[in-house]
């Protein structure tokens, strides 16, 4: 199992690349967003890269965000926290 704690200079990582927001992308297949990522390995930086995610795979998300990032159990209740499906 890997490693779960925080340690920017050990091993691989990916991070979000600083100063980069969520593109939105209107194509054939619908819309998609884009998460700028940087890949690095011992904290050098080895290149780009970018998770694509549907809309509702972004609400997913948005929604996970919310609860882990909430304060108590009444902000986790709130409608953003949930996922509409």
């Amino acid at each position: 199992m890997a490693d779960p704690r925080y340690r920017p200079g050990v091993g691989w990582r990916v991070d979000r690349i600083p100063g980069k927001r969520v593109q939105k992308s209107e194509g054939d297949d619908g819309t998609r967003y884009r998460l700028p990522l940087m890949v690095l390995r011992n904290g050098e930086h080895r290149g780009d890269a970018g998770l694509w995610m549907s809309p509702s795979e972004a609400e997913a998300l948005h929604a996970e965000l919310c609860h882990v990032l909430a304060d108590n159990d009444e902000d986790r209740r709130r409608p953003a926290c949930s996922p509409t499906r």
